[in-house]
């Protein structure tokens, strides 16, 4: 009897081992899929990258006019604004059509392009579908319509002008993937539910790629930014809005005060997280009353003055890695300005962040954590001494704490 159950408890056995194996391939492909999605660095898009309209919207390509058959002439030096004008006017007029897609081909556009509510702009692909200007002193893509854009959607194609891109205002509910921005700053004014995703701002000038103001429900996730003038994404009085998962770059240090992520003008409630900054004058930067903002899991690399400054009230800080930061990785402190109140740093909350680098000290001067505002927070930070960066500069405040900080 027990030489007949022999086989069969092996047979067990190898079934459970089978099991576990299965089990932890299974384990193992579903977390390293949760890193590809969670991780800091986004996935850079290729300038050249094509994704279908289909894909992107799930347009109904039976209401699409094909812009060149409608009389758009692509490689002409003629100026094709007013044609593309008429295309899109065409469209909006008539119940049964969305779309304007636009074929492969330079496209040059000597007045501003004006989008339309609930019409579709849609390229061939990025770096395909050209539309270009060469106009330092006005925008490519103008005001146009304002309100409610009713979720049109702006996809595969490149806008290049050589100082200003795009000016929008008060617009809402638009979209924009897979678009390359070249040359110049976009910029939108009073909009709200904008959604920018999987974009290329391309060596923009000014004082950043995207350089909004007094906007909400804003939606910036998985763009790349690619040797900007000054500085990447400037947040100014943004509200309620997500930025995540942008590739910030350049291809040499920035020497600006600018920053690759900046929140001026009484911006509040916005959520920054997982985004890669790497050779800006500033990584993260909270300034002049901005409030209730959280920065979390963003890395910061090769900064020229701090990797995260705040100089604002009530803003939490976690989970971030800087990386060879400037004079101080991490800086909490009130600002004072000529002709305005100054802005208080107080209430911040400074939490698990991590402060390292790669290469010895520049200077005896270079900080893990600098604070000297009041009420603030700092816990469960570690700060790398290999190379030479000091602790921590903590000034004893008016209800400030600190808790489990690391030195290592």
């Amino acid at each position: 009897m027990q030489q007949s159950e022999a086989p069969q408890t092996k047979s067990k056995l190898l079934v459970v081992s089978l099991m576990v194996v299965t089990a932890l391939i299974i384990f193992v492909l579903v977390n390293l899929t949760a890193r590809n999605k969670d991780g800091a660095q986004p996935k850079e898009t290729p300038p050249d990258s094509q994704v279908s309209p289909a894909q992107l919207g799930k347009l109904d390509l039976s209401k699409a006019v094909n812009a060149v058959e409608a009389g758009l002439v692509p490689g002409s030096d003629d100026d094709q604004s007013g044609k593309l004008a008429s295309i899109m006017a065409a469209v909006a007029a008539d119940p049964d059509q969305d779309t304007v897609y636009v074929p492969e081909g330079r496209y040059y556009i000597a007045k501003a392009i004006g989008l339309r509510p609930g019409v579709n702009l849609i390229g061939a692909g990025m770096g395909r579908t050209v539309f270009y200007r060469d106009d330092a002193a006005d925008y490519l893509v103008g005001r146009g319509g304002k309100g409610d854009f009713r979720q049109a959607l702006v996809a595969n194609l490149s806008f290049r002008n050589e100082q200003r891109t795009l000016l929008m205002g008060d617009v809402h509910h638009l979209r924009f993937h897979n678009v390359e921005f070249e040359g110049g700053m976009v910029r939108f004014e009073k909009a709200s539910h904008v959604t920018i995703k999987g974009c290329f701002f391309n060596r923009n000038l000014g004082k950043g790629g995207y350089a909004s103001s007094s906007c909400s429900n804003m939606r910036l996730v998985h763009n790349r930014f690619l040797s900007i003038e000054n500085g990447s994404i400037n947040l100014s009085g943004h509200k309620n809005s997500y930025v995540a998962y942008n590739h910030i770059t350049a291809d040499k240090l920035i020497d600006s005060g600018y920053a690759g992520i900046r929140l001026p003008n009484t911006a509040s409630n916005n959520l920054i997280e997982h985004n890669y900054i790497e050779n800006h004058g500033r990584g993260l930067f909270v300034l002049t009353y901005s409030s209730h903002n959280t920065l979390r899991h963003n890395t910061v690399k090769s900064t020229k003055h701090q990797g995260v400054l705040v100089q604002s009230p009530d803003n939490r800080i976690e989970h971030n890695v800087v990386i060879d930061a400037g004079l101080t990785a991490i800086r909490v402190s009130d600002a004072r300005h000529e002709r305005l109140p100054p802005s208080i740093a107080s209430g911040n909350r400074i939490l698990h962040n991590l402060v390292t680098d790669t290469r010895d000290a520049d200077t005896d001067a270079q900080v893990g954590l600098i604070v000297s505002a009041a009420n603030t927070t700092v816990e469960g930070n570690i700060v790398d001494r290999r190379f030479g960066r000091s602790f921590m500069d903590f000034r004893d405040g008016d209800g400030n704490t600190k808790e489990g900080n690391v030195y290592r």
